[in-house]
């Protein structure tokens, strides 16, 4: 019988991080967020029943969801609150599957790694669309810039997903709200300092496992392939259908489909 989904407050750095768990029988897997996000653009995992026998971990990153902001936001630091979520619910080393600039946050956990599967994940600099939009602004200058993208948020997602219902649209939009704009801009500056340092390539070239990478067919980042294939030769891609930058949202049967197929030949 499929487990129980379990929202769980975990204590960390003098604050707390939001946790949505569900503990399985078959290999864990840990969803990582992008910007403005939080652990509930990952709601379909939970009922999703190609995943029902997987233990699954989704957790606001600090400062995002019902997670502690942190005074100073960095990437190392953000590591490290995901490390702590790894060893309170975990026993062995999971696969993690990161959204968009969660692949600066995952490249810091490797060594507590299976494996790595990227949902449009921010590799080069030609994935720095909004993080650069977001850095057209000083710190404290872009409170008034993300007041109005707040206001707006539910339009916002609308231009990046395929969702048509205004209810799912406001759900997952409320994310938005949660993070401030000190913490989008920080996150925003880290990610993008990390890929133009070229951490991000650094680190997922010398990895001694699989790294993979999906991407919505109907999203810009289908543009970057070419450029992603250049970088890493030997990662593999796999195309979502009616799909753009959240696979995981607008196509969900298919993309943890395509997920449980990746970990079973790994596995076999």
């Amino acid at each position: 019988m499929k487990e129980k989904v379990e929202t769980v407050t975990i204590e960390w750095n003098g604050g707390n991080l939001a946790c949505r768990w569900r503990p399985g029988k078959e290999n864990p897997i840990i969803f990582l967020h992008g910007i403005c996000g939080s652990s509930a653009h990952f709601n379909t995992a939970f009922i999703d029943p190609s995943l029902c026998n997987h233990s699954l971990l989704a957790i606001d990153l600090p400062g995002y969801g019902n997670s502690s902001p942190i005074s100073s936001w960095n990437l190392d630091l953000v590591g490290e609150a995901i490390k702590t979520a790894m060893e309170h619910f975990l026993d062995h080393k999971p696969w993690a599957v990161a959204h968009s600039i969660s692949s600066s946050v995952v490249i810091r956990l490797i060594k507590y790694l299976s494996g790595i599967i990227l949902l449009e994940g921010n590799m080069i600099p030609q994935h720095l669309d909004f993080s650069d939009k977001v850095l057209k602004s000083k710190r404290h200058e872009y409170t008034k810039e993300y007041e109005r993208i707040q206001r707006a948020s539910s339009m916002v997602l609308k231009y990046q997903t395929y969702i048509k219902d205004n209810i799912l649209l406001d759900y997952y939009s409320t994310t938005y709200a949660l993070c401030s704009a000190d913490t989008v801009w920080d996150t925003a500056n880290n990610c993008s300092n990390d890929i133009k340092d070229l951490e991000v390539i650094k680190r997922l070239s010398k990895l001694d496992f699989p790294v993979y990478c999906l991407y919505g067919a109907e999203s810009n980042y289908k543009k970057s392939i070419s450029d992603v294939k250049k970088v890493f030769p030997d990662m593999q891609l796999h195309t979502i259908t009616n799909s753009r930058h959240f696979p995981m949202i607008d196509n969900p049967e298919e993309t943890w489909r395509i997920v449980v197929n990746i970990l079973r030949k790994i596995e076999k």
